[in-house]
């Protein structure tokens, strides 16, 4: 193997604060050699200096040596997350759901005092990767047509943030109360008979109540996933 590449990682800044951290791989005769350990401590050193205060990753819980290396090299786990899926459409669009089209700072003023925020880590999925939700990014996302919120009686209730891709819609961070969630995951049902989008997937902290309420749904528990967070000093 002299001379040649036998291993390579990923990194990105997702904010000038946060390093996300993706894709350390290992030619398989040369596992067990420290390489993976060298790959990552050399993305961490190149995120410290970007300026970064945290570095984050992920790995599914059923990857048990990437879950050694990791304690291994001392990045905390930070949060448990449930993926969730159904492919079941569904045909009659839920009453009450509207596209986010107000103010992005009323949306986020409500969005920072419920438990959700906090339980997400002020993070929104978009399957592996999990991004910063701050005011500047929820104003993208509702430009970009990705938050549904409920509305009543002229107060936030609920909201969500999705992505649309060819196959599949994926809800990446919900908050309000649990009937008016399962409103939301039923609105993603609809979008998707409506586009023909052969499944949605929803991202949750594992421990939410809103993991049960979506299994009555219907929807199936398809993967845990792990979230890490090393603050780099």
């Amino acid at each position: 193997m002299s001379g040649r590449t036998v291993g390579c990682p990923r990194a990105s800044l997702q904010t000038n604060y946060v390093a996300w951290l993706e894709g350390v791989r290992v030619h398989e005769q040369c596992r067990g050699l420290g390489i993976a350990g060298k790959l990552n401590h050399s993305l961490v050193e190149w995120a410290r200096r970007k300026g970064a205060r945290v570095a984050r990753l992920s790995t599914g819980s059923s990857n048990l040596a990437s879950r050694e290396h990791l304690e291994k090299i001392g990045f905390p786990l930070m949060q448990i997350f449930q993926r969730l899926e159904s492919v079941r459409g569904l045909r009659v669009k839920p009453a009450g759901v509207t596209t986010s089209r107000g103010s992005a700072k009323t949306l986020w003023n409500w969005l920072t005092t419920v438990p959700n925020f906090i339980e997400n880590h002020a993070m929104y999925s978009e399957g592996w990767t999990w991004y910063p939700l701050t005011l500047q990014t929820l104003r993208k996302l509702m430009s970009q047509g990705r938050v549904f919120t409920i509305i009543r009686d002229k107060k936030l209730k609920a909201c969500c943030i999705f992505l649309d891709e060819d196959s599949a819609l994926t809800m990446g961070f919900v908050a309000g109360e649990r009937g008016d969630v399962v409103k939301l995951a039923r609105m993603l049902r609809f979008l998707m008979f409506r586009k023909m989008r052969e499944k949605l997937r929803v991202l949750l902290p594992s421990r939410s109540l809103f993991v049960q309420a979506l299994v009555r749904l219907g929807f199936e528990k398809t993967a845990t996933i792990l979230v890490y967070e090393k603050f780099l000093g």
